[in-house]
């Protein structure tokens, strides 16, 4: 089932009946941003704990640039997103989600989106597009069973492993069964098996979607201190245009305890087994270590955190993640979103301070952060470093400034490619969305 509508190579929108579909869909939604809630769900099915119908609606404006030592001209974008839907109770139990979105470059379009053929800039991956970013049937129970089934969003624990990529302006989502159950004990098992995944590329890429079987089982159960969780990935890619097949195996824990009154420790540790599925190398593995400890002070809004990620590796493959949400990890800049061959130490240490801006009572996050790459195996061991600063504003409910920038240096001159090349980004945002 292929439910993307990209219009054609960042034009505006296509004349497909699926891009007809989407926009469609977009505009009854606007329709219903534009009166009354209440009123659009007068005679609908009431549920037990929310309104029988309500309106989903987001919308992202950035600016973004980036310099890299590899390409003798900056990108440059300007992008907005729109997002939008509406989630009905059809019965008690039983709702459907469905949701478009549709991202536009403006005027500054300097860069290569991946599928516009300019490929004299570097890559800034946000093509125009317009699809079904969701769409999918919801059944719960009352003792705690949750089934979905359809085009989702699905996200295990801080994206490590699945996320939505919800950084790009494309959103990843999969075309999935999901279920969500109580077990005995206080355990509670999360497994999905998806048929598609619906990539940050666009419609127009090869790699916009890719079809395969994607089976995701987490367990979760708290503990005296925190939270335990295994979990387990069989991803086997039916063309693997850019992904490996693969089985993960691992476990995590991550627990907290209050020092003093305003003072709180953190602790997280976390590791897993992968092995390659199909005939290549499917009897060695590689592995993935993380541990992480910080300390956050109520009173002052300051904390700091120490991160340390092991990501293994053979000589010809690294370890793979390829559902995760990938920007957060090894650097704002996006080098490392493929693990080298040879594996990859990361040290990553932060600072950070929310609270509210002084005089407005503005909610403000300022966070700073180093990351020092090693290589495992390969020489020279440095692959560079990188410092990243992010600033966050919320000046009311649903409306959020964001400002970004990355810088990283390779620090040696004999670094191999791809990573022997410095590069800068900066990104500003301007997002709202509905609460």
């Amino acid at each position: 089932m292929r439910l993307n509508c990209a219009g054609p190579r960042d034009t505006p929108v296509g004349r497909s009946p699926g891009s007809r579909a989407a926009a469609l869909l977009l505009f009854l939604s606007m329709l219903l941003a534009a009166g009354p809630l209440e009123a659009a769900a007068q005679g609908a099915p009431a549920g037990a704990d929310g309104d029988a119908l309500r309106l989903l609606f987001d919308a992202r404006v950035r600016h973004e640039t980036v310099e890299s030592g590899a390409f003798e001209a900056d990108a440059r974008a300007l992008t907005a997103r729109v997002r939008t839907g509406i989630e009905a109770r059809l019965f008690t139990g039983v709702d459907l989600l469905a949701e478009v979105d549709a991202n536009q470059a403006f005027g500054l379009r300097d860069f290569n989106s991946t599928v516009n053929g300019r490929t004299e800039y570097p890559a800034i991956v946000d093509p125009n597009s317009q699809r079904i970013n969701r769409l999918h049937l919801s059944l719960r129970s009352a003792d705690g069973r949750h089934l979905v089934a359809g085009r989702q969003r699905i996200i295990h624990d801080d994206a490590r492993f699945v996320g939505n990529v919800g950084f790009r302006q494309n959103e990843q989502t999969l075309d999935a069964v999901r279920l969500r159950m109580p077990l005995p004990g206080q355990t509670a098992l999360d497994y999905a098996f998806a048929w598609q995944a619906n990539r940050v590329f666009g419609g127009e890429s090869p790699l916009g979607t890719e079809d395969g079987r994607l089976h995701m089982g987490h367990l979760s159960r708290p503990m005296p201190g925190g939270t335990v969780t295994g979990f387990g990935y069989w991803f086997t890619f039916r063309e693997a245009l850019s992904r490996q097949s693969s089985r993960t195996l691992g476990a995590r824990f991550r627990g907290s305890h209050l020092v003093t009154e305003d003072l709180r420790l953190h602790v997280l540790a976390s590791a897993a087994d992968q092995r390659a599925l199909g005939e290549v190398q499917a009897d060695v593995s590689v592995g993935y270590v993380r541990v992480e400890g910080g300390v956050a002070h109520a009173g002052t809004g300051l904390s700091t955190s120490v991160n340390w990620e092991r990501l293994g590796g053979d000589g010809d493959r690294g370890f793979s993640f390829p559902l995760a949400t990938l920007h957060a990890w090894q650097g704002f800049t996006d080098v490392f979103l493929a693990t080298p061959p040879d594996g990859l130490h990361d040290l990553r240490l932060e600072a950070a301070w929310d609270g509210s801006i002084p005089g407005g009572g503005v909610p403000a996050r300022v966070a700073v952060r180093r990351h020092a790459f090693r290589s495992l195996h390969a020489a020279p061991g440095s692959l560079g470093g990188e410092w990243n600063l992010e600033v966050r504003v919320v000046p009311r409910s649903g409306l959020t400034v964001l400002a970004r920038i990355a810088d990283y240096t390779t620090e040696t001159p004999e670094t191999p490619a791809p990573w022997g090349s410095d590069v800068r980004k900066f990104w500003l945002s301007v997002e709202y969305a509905r609460p």
